[in-house]
């Protein structure tokens, strides 16, 4: 969904057609709030949702994208006109609705029709004038903004639209969800009031095997509450003791109830709360299962969080990363390598002085190079030196730990 479909939905609900689902809380308004109270003593504190808040929520797509325009003219007290003739041109009046979308008639029309606070500044945000945004939708990538977690506050949800910026450039974010059913149905497919079926509890227990495969002759459905985060594949007991979407790994006994639900329908790539497919989470699995990710490759699945083109991103971002986390980034870069990353220069990336600023360790540094040249990458000369010659004058300066990187590259000749 862009602007012009939010524009022709909000025009529908208002002639009295709503479109999609209608159910009591059935969307929520999620935004972004970088001045929110922080207490990382409280139980539940969680650092990738500290900083989210619950907008409302509404019935229908229509009353949650106006419930935005709603809050952000709350926001802005009593200078909805100030901060909208602040992002116009100079010379067009607020309620010059015509000159603010050039050849948009359909939202000129919404506003002429119902030229509220709320509606201006729903209209100021799709149409790019309150801050350099970017916007999503349930099949855009969606990590690594300031809502990339935003779904978690939810036991399913799926991404319906969101406007978001990154920082340092402006710390403003909010998106509209719908949340999963709940409380309904009967049989191998009721829901309880989480939204969860009796093969998301018979796969998150300790008997899964078993009481999934009798819950699928039964017709249990596989992808049930799939569209939501909410998979059957990633029902796993959480740290409440709650059944919810939170599988981090694909292994051991997992894997074989993970085959047996692909087996009998299961999408393969089926995306968590945080749009992690079942490859994501193979990925993230120690010791890297190759064999896993195989056979998934094999049916068809992939990653969605992980593209070749990433490389270096996640070659700079090693030192962040410690213990377990800095393995499972090992066979991160590891899959982007075998999936197709481009390999040139990633020796010398590493050892070059523009990355003197990420200093690695040689329990990290010497694992990552030889994970680089089991995969392939060799030395050559960049801008007149190779990453041996790097190295080298490391070792010159009194690093003498690089002299096992030395011995690594020039024996892997």
């Amino acid at each position: 969904m862009d602007a012009s479909g939010i524009v022709r939905l909000l025009a529908d609900a208002d002639a009295g057609r709503v479109e999609g689902p209608v159910r009591a809380g059935g969307f929520a308004v999620v935004a972004y709030d970088p001045e929110a109270d922080v207490d990382e003593e409280d139980e539940d504190y969680d650092e990738d949702l500290v900083y989210l808040e619950v907008w409302g929520t509404a019935a229908s797509a229509a009353e949650a994208f106006d419930l935005v325009g709603e809050r952000l003219a709350e926001r802005a007290g009593d200078t909805v006109d100030e901060t909208v003739a602040f992002g116009l041109e100079d010379g067009v009046a607020v309620n010059d609705f015509e000159r603010w979308f050039e050849g948009g008639d359909a939202a000129v029309a919404l506003l002429r029709a119902k030229p509220t606070d709320g509606r201006k500044m729903l209209m100021f945000l799709l149409y790019g004038y309150y801050a350099p945004m970017e916007f999503f939708d349930a099949e855009g990538q969606f990590s690594q903004h300031l809502l990339d977690n935003a779904a978690r506050l939810f036991t399913g949800a799926r991404l319906v639209y969101a406007a978001s910026a990154a920082p340092p450039y402006h710390e403003d974010a909010v998106g509209v969800f719908e949340l999963q059913p709940t409380g309904t149905g009967e049989g191998p497919n009721a829901l309880d009031d989480r939204g969860m079926s009796p093969l998301h509890h018979a796969v998150a227990g300790g008997d899964a095997a078993a009481a999934a495969a009798a819950l699928l002759e039964a017709g249990a459905d596989p992808d049930l509450q799939a569209g939501y985060g909410n998979s059957p594949l990633f029902a796993a007991v959480d740290d409440r003791g709650e059944v919810s979407s939170v599988l981090e790994a694909v292994d051991g006994d997992r894997w074989a109830i993970t085959t047996a639900l692909l087996d009998r329908g299961a999408d393969v790539n089926a995306r968590d709360r945080t749009g992690r497919t079942l490859v994501d989470l193979a990925v993230q699995t120690l010791p890297y299962p190759a064999g896993a990710i195989e056979e998934l490759h094999a049916r068809g699945g992939r990653s969605f969080v992980l593209q070749p083109e990433t490389i270096e991103m996640h070659l700079r971002h090693c030192h962040h990363y410690r213990g377990d986390a800095f393995l499972m980034q090992l066979n991160r870069i590891r899959y982007l390598l075998e999936a197709g990353a481009e390999r040139r220069g990633l020796l010398h990336q590493l050892l070059g002085d523009r990355y003197s600023w990420t200093e690695l360790p040689p329990e990290m540094l010497v694992p990552l190079v030889e994970l680089l040249l089991s995969q392939g990458v060799r030395d050559e000369a960049i801008d007149g030196s190779t990453a041996v010659d790097l190295a080298r004058k490391r070792i010159a300066s009194g690093d003498a730990y690089y002299q096992a990187v030395v011995d690594l590259i020039e024996g892997s000749r």
